[in-house]
């Protein structure tokens, strides 16, 4: 069972075609063809979105790709496109100066020009422009301070839009006429605002929200001086149109497809933000409800508080499915998986568990790596770790719970 669930993760991750969405996409505008596009991409999908931007029927002037490190590639680099690699999920200097130039690109437009953003996951460490005043170190700590903490992705990204220069809506003010923002997002429930932090969206809320996420989370930053975001009512937000072409709602309908082809009935939960520990007890629960052949498939942007005294390495797919496996019946084997190919900071995009892997750790070893958040060594030698490489596709983590056929079935 765990081997078909990992042909299904990876069919699913196969099925995802960005550069196909944006390219529909911009077929769907109701506008005709702008005489100059100046575009830029960012995030773990960078490259695929921005060859669908080339294969459109726009004439794109000039554009920069922003992507991770070992994110596949095949555009044709050159003076009219420049492709920068940074870090993620922490920032680096590469990341500071890939925001500076995209600001620049965008600075260099005219009124008569447009600016075509898209826009995946990955997107808010991956260019930054820290404002005057606070250095990029102080920014790295807010953000490693936030992850640690167990902040969501909405909380996280209300604190970026405040700390920086491209984000919340940045980009839009920088710009000298229209833009349009094309966005796969990697937020459930997530405005445009949200996703990558909003280089270009208006921003609903305020310096004092992001201060009221840092008192909660990382209080010795509170009183950092935060910047007012691009407001709705602000002239320029009128400049802007933002559409989403991919959400990670998908990503549960073809990872329950995957499924139902390889023979188990699926049915789709609501996707969840909730916490690690919160959806550990959920799934343990549907564990033992689940029938012969059944199986549940939702997507999910789970919490993580850890530890700031660990030295351990992993991220919460790999965590959430060690944390489940010795709470599973014989036959039912979980999966839990990145669909950026990268769990926080393992090598791996997740795991795939059951009780007899559970067993076969055992019970010292097993609570030892979760004390000590350390689950990306116990994955890599037990043969659990899903290793994909960077994917170029993100849109959240897929989760996916079977039974056997057979009610005598063993996982």
């Amino acid at each position: 069972m765990k081997e078909l669930l990992v042909q299904a993760f990876r069919e699913v991750l196969r099925s995802l075609d960005f550069e196909a969405a944006v390219r529909e996409g911009i077929a769907r505008l109701p506008d005709p063809p702008p005489k100059r596009v100046f575009a830029v991409a960012i995030g773990k999908a960078a490259p695929a979105m921005m060859a669908g931007a080339l294969a459109s029927p726009w004439n794109i002037e000039r554009a920069i790709v922003v992507c991770p490190e070992g994110t596949p590639s095949s555009l044709p680099e050159g003076p009219q496109l420049e492709l920068l690699r940074a870090s993620h999920p922490l920032p680096d200097a590469r990341s500071v100066e890939a925001g500076a130039r995209v600001l620049r690109l965008a600075e260099s437009t005219t009124p008569e020009d447009l600016l075509l953003v898209l826009i995946s996951g990955g997107a808010s460490a991956l260019a930054c422009a820290p404002p005057p005043g606070i250095g990029f170190a102080t920014k790295l700590e807010v953000t490693h301070a936030l992850l640690r903490a167990g902040a969501s992705i909405v909380e996280f990204n209300t604190v970026r839009r405040h700390l920086s220069r491209l984000k919340g809506g940045g980009l839009t003010r920088a710009a000298r006429g229209p833009v349009v923002a094309l966005l796969a997002s990697d937020v459930i429930g997530g405005k445009a605002h949200d996703i990558g932090s909003g280089p270009t969206a208006p921003d609903p809320t305020s310096v004092d929200d992001a201060r009221a996420v840092l008192q909660r989370y990382a209080p010795q930053f509170a009183s950092l001086e935060l910047v007012a975001s691009l407001a709705p009512s602000d002239e320029a937000a009128a400049r802007e149109r933002h559409f989403i072409v991919l959400e990670p709602e998908l990503l549960a309908e073809r990872g329950a497809r995957a499924l139902e082809r390889a023979g188990w009935s699926a049915r789709v939960l609501p996707p969840s933000m909730a916490s690690v520990s919160v959806l550990a007890d959920e799934y343990a629960r549907l564990a033992r409800s689940l029938a012969p052949g059944q199986a549940v498939v939702r997507v999910a942007e789970p919490s993580l508080e850890v530890d700031p005294a660990s030295s351990g390495r992993g991220g919460r797919s790999g965590h959430l499915a060690a944390v489940v496996a010795p709470r599973l019946p014989r036959d039912v084997a979980f999966l839990a998986g990145a669909s950026d190919g990268a769990d926080g900071t393992s090598s791996a995009a997740g795991a795939v568990v059951d009780a007899a892997w559970a067993a076969a750790v055992g019970t010292s070893r097993h609570a030892d790596h979760i004390a000590r958040f350390d689950t990306a060594a116990l994955h890599a030698g037990t043969g659990s770790a899903i290793l994909t490489g960077p994917s170029g596709v993100n849109l959240c983590d897929l989760h996916l719970l079977v039974r056997a056929t057979t009610s005598s079935g063993a996982a």
